[in-house]
């Protein structure tokens, strides 16, 4: 993948559209349930998505690879946060790698 991540620079290029990202929460657990106050509290998983143009391969000219690992911190990635989120025990750290797919 060396040619791919040797031509990529930091910001994907979009032209002057906006970039879609798509985002898919799931509810992994509820980790607390107050009847009288009529709350829940749950934990989450976010999935984002989105194109990077720069960032398109023909898996057959690489051996088949059609998904590909790399560090986060390589990339352009959308802020996206959880308004009410609160971060406790119960919960899990992002992942520092972002899956690429072909």
């Amino acid at each position: 993948m060396w040619p791919l991540m040797n031509n990529y620079k930091y910001n994907p290029y979009y032209g002057n559209k906006p970039a879609n990202t798509y985002v898919d929460i799931y509810v992994t657990s509820i980790t607390n349930v107050n009847e009288k106050a009529q709350s829940l509290s749950t934990q989450v998983k976010m999935i984002t998505a989105w194109p990077n143009l720069k960032m398109k391969w023909n898996s057959s000219d690489f051996c088949l690879i059609d998904t590909f690992a790399a560090p986060k911190n390589m990339f352009w990635t959308p802020d996206i946060g959880i308004m009410e989120s609160i971060k406790t025990e119960f919960g899990t750290k992002e992942s520092p790698y972002v899956l690429l797919l072909s």
